[in-house]
């Protein structure tokens, strides 16, 4: 698929896009009452954790993904 494109409004407190492109593009869009910076950067360091499990290992079953690092505690 080529020249796709589109736009989505939401009443979503967070959302999170993939764009599978040559590099993917990950974006995450929050209501900043709801969480602050710190919530949503954490968020992103889980997703990114898991995004490199599947990289390393493309046969893992999402039920043996490491949801949160040690590095949470």
């Amino acid at each position: 698929m080529t020249n796709v494109g589109g736009t989505e409004h939401n009443s979503f407190d967070f959302t999170l896009i993939v764009k599978p492109q040559e590099q993917m593009k990950i974006i995450l869009k929050y209501n900043a009452k709801v969480y602050d910076i710190t919530t949503v950067e954490q968020i992103q360091k889980h997703f990114i954790a898991m995004i490199q499990q599947v990289v390393m290992n493309p046969e893992v079953h999402i039920n043996e993904l490491d949801l949160i690092t040690s590095k949470s505690y």
